[in-house]
């Protein structure tokens, strides 16, 4: 193993894993709560 393609492969994978955490993020909250306004869905920001 080179320590360049060691980084590479690290690289991809927390890349992957920030892709992920953010589509379960998105999926997670269907809406966004504003304590003055009505609640703001995410396809509108």
């Amino acid at each position: 193993w080179s320590y360049a393609r060691q980084l590479a492969l690290v690289a991809r994978n927390l890349l992957q894993a920030i892709r992920e955490h953010r589509g379960a993020a998105l999926e997670r909250a269907a809406y966004v709560g504003r304590p003055s306004l009505p609640p703001l869905a995410p396809s509108s920001r």
